[in-house]
């Protein structure tokens, strides 16, 4: 597995509303996680109880209402930020063993934020003007 980026209040607030069904007092200690699906930085952990058999989806941090940019955006915003591009975020990931996003996703990241940068700068300079 190794390392990731999360939202750790997110992470723990998830484990701690894991309910079970069955009346079999199990809890997210009994659970086995089967696989990850990773989305760039964004990850998504599958569980299942070794008890009662319930599945359970564990979420790096919340995607919809954050008051955080997510994950993915805000690494590539910084690389904007600092002139950099995505050679040197995967170079800086692999050096603290974290795996990087494609650059598929980079690029179509970067491409959703340059667009949004280039209206938000429009419409400022409609205001201003």
């Amino acid at each position: 597995m190794g390392r990731r980026i999360v939202d750790i209040n997110f992470i723990f607030r998830q484990i701690f509303e894991c309910k079970h069904k069955g009346g079999l007092d199990c809890t997210f200690m009994d659970m086995v996680c089967l696989s990850e699906r990773r989305l760039g930085f964004y990850s998504v952990w599958n569980f299942k109880c070794k008890i009662c058999h319930v599945k359970f989806n564990l979420f790096s941090e919340l995607q919809s209402q954050s008051e955080y940019i997510p994950i993915n955006k805000a690494a590539v915003s910084g690389c904007i930020a600092n002139g950099t591009g995505y050679s040197q975020l995967n170079e800086f990931t692999a050096s603290i063993d974290i795996p990087c996003m494609t650059n598929v996703t980079y690029i179509k990241t970067e491409v959703d934020l340059t667009t949004y940068i280039q209206e938000t700068s429009w419409d400022e300079m409609r205001l201003a003007g």
